[in-house]
């Protein structure tokens, strides 16, 4: 929001998470005394870090001496393994934490963070027994898999638990309940992708290439032939594999290089073909994309015609409300009003990007410059080597004479300096 952080902290820092509202950030910073050798490509076991979490400009240490982490789609609890493999339940807001099990191997948390499921193996005796913990009590959700086991997720209160599942040397896909009976095997072979709804009730899953959907544990219904990515709107969360959606449904998807809608019956239809740089309105009603370096609206309905926008266009991007595009020709930045208004706002753009105030930030060389609403735009700063947009926030930096400076702002021109340093 472009606060100054309460404290600053020594190390590198990595694996950033959000909740599903945005508000919350956890991340973890690699120990500066870490052990670790230089060429092992083991980003988490042989190293060790601390865990921290922001909210508004304050920043809080959670936990030390970690491997990996997970942070749950409401933001209020973390489940994560330290260097010792010992799995923990932690509540962020108090950084209260409890053991849960030793000699973990893949775990995941609900999404109100009340309750987890892990997976502890023997590879001794090739077996692997999954448990579901509920913040008091274990349940053994099953025994009889082998060690490629791994869970995929689960719902509130453990009523779904989605395991990939190896047994007699297959692997396969199920949904089990919090009791340990198997509810539904989805597949015969482990998925390839799998994303849930807001609440972990819904799953869409690709297995062999098709897509599915399941809803509350039940059969999964095929909804296409091709392995399908939901295309988001802006302002919709996302902490994987738990998407911000009530359901998958009446929603925009890639798939093959194509843009595909899928109606509330469960209709698959294609949008548009050979498209790339695909956005979403905000509404979630029309789709943005390039086909033949032309831009391209569609609506999102069944058998909905497009509609050529611009022609001999590079990339593009969308103000929030959707009632401009800024785009590029070869290296000319312009600015789209709709109908046949067209406005050339700079050239020789090397970078540009939309903030979410749908203000235009971009760069010529080394300098930054800002435009509003189409209009003739305004240098921010020199010396610029980097700068990007966030969900709500413009972050950039300069080097001069080896001194490093990050300003930030909440989408508009405003920034303001919020650290300064000697680069090494």
């Amino acid at each position: 929001n472009g606060k100054k952080l309460s404290k600053t902290i020594e190390g590198s820092y990595t694996d950033s998470q959000s909740n599903l509202e945005g508000d919350i950030v956890t991340f973890m910073v690699e120990k500066e005394d870490s052990d670790k050798e230089e060429d092992s490509f083991d980003y988490s076991m042989d190293r060790s870090y601390d865990l921290y979490s922001v909210k508004g400009k304050k920043i809080k240490e959670l936990a030390n001496d970690i491997s990996s982490y997970i942070l749950s789609a409401e933001g209020n609890a973390i489940a994560y393994v330290d260097d010792e493999g010992t799995l923990y339940s932690l509540r962020v807001s108090s950084a209260k934490k409890e053991k849960v099990a030793e000699e973990v191997s893949g775990y995941a948390i609900s999404p109100n963070g009340k309750d987890i499921v892990y997976v502890v193996k023997d590879y001794e005796e090739s077996t692997a027994t999954v448990y579901l913990f509920d913040g008091s009590d274990k349940t053994k959700i099953g025994s009889n898999f082998e060690t490629g086991t791994d869970v995929v997720g689960l719902s509130n209160g453990g009523k779904y638990v989605y395991i990939n599942a190896e047994k007699d040397g297959e692997e396969a896909f199920y949904v089990y309940s919090h009791n340990g009976e198997e509810k539904t095997k989805l597949s015969d072979k482990s998925l390839s992708m799998a994303f849930f709804n807001h609440d972990n009730t819904q799953l869409m899953y690709s297995s062999d290439g098709k897509t599915y959907i399941t809803e509350k544990g039940k059969e999964g219904v095929k909804v296409s032939s091709v392995e399908l990515t939901p295309i988001l709107p802006s302002g919709v969360g996302f902490t994987f594999p738990s998407i911000g959606l009530k359901d998958f449904y009446n929603g925009v998807f890639s798939g093959d290089g194509n843009v595909y809608y899928l109606n509330k019956k469960g209709e698959c239809g294609k949008l548009a073909s050979d498209a790339t740089n695909r956005l979403i309105s905000e509404d979630g009603k029309s789709v943005y994309y390039i086909k033949d370096n032309d831009v391209y609206v569609v609506k999102a309905k069944m058998n909905a015609e497009p509609k050529k926008l611009l022609t001999d266009v590079t990339s593009f991007q969308l103000t929030p409300d959707d009632d401009k595009i800024y785009f590029m020709k070869d290296k000319d930045l312009y600015c789209y009003f709709g109908g046949s208004k067209v406005k050339q706002v700079k050239v020789d753009v090397s970078d540009y990007e939309v903030s979410c105030e749908g203000i235009c930030f971009f760069t010529c060389d080394d300098e930054l410059f800002v435009c509003k609403n189409g209009k003739k735009s305004k240098k921010i700063d020199s010396d610029v080597d980097d700068f990007y947009c966030t969900d709500n926030s413009v972050v950039y930096k300069t080097l001069s004479d080896g001194t490093r400076c990050i300003y930030m702002s909440d989408g508009d021109a405003k920034f303001k300096e919020i650290a300064k340093y000697d680069e090494k």
